[in-house]
């Protein structure tokens, strides 16, 4: 086995064949950052909530989101470039869910900012 194949997890900082880690297409040498083991290890402390289950518990989101989608497929409203960055790969963002069809576009790290903002008070 030559070096190449080789890499270190950055969970268990053991270093690895490339076969001891999941495919990742995005990254340069085609491999996740952490091995198959300590990805097991992470998932098992995230216990993951379906997405019908947050759905479920967020019908009032859920309601306005699939209304956004269905407005832009009907040409009712038209998706836009982030306001802040100019991003043309932006996120209808709600400030109030009660009115899906009004929304702020924002790319996803000013989109994550602005719930954090929100959260914080």
């Amino acid at each position: 086995m030559t070096q190449d194949d080789m890499k270190v997890c950055i969970g268990c900082n053991k270093t690895k064949s490339h076969n001891d880690f999941h495919r990742d297409k995005k990254a340069k040498d085609n491999c996740r950052s952490r091995c198959k083991a300590c990805t097991k290890k992470q998932n098992r402390n995230y216990p993951k909530k379906s997405t019908k289950e947050w759905g479920r518990t967020n019908k009032e989101k859920t309601y306005a989101h699939s209304r956004v989608q269905s407005a832009i497929k009907w040409g009712i409203l038209t998706k836009e470039n982030c306001v802040i960055c100019d991003d043309p790969k932006s996120q209808g963002h709600h400030e109030d869910y009660s009115k899906p069809l009004d929304v702020i576009w924002l790319c996803q790290s000013h989109h994550r900012q602005r719930h954090e903002e929100l959260k914080n008070g």
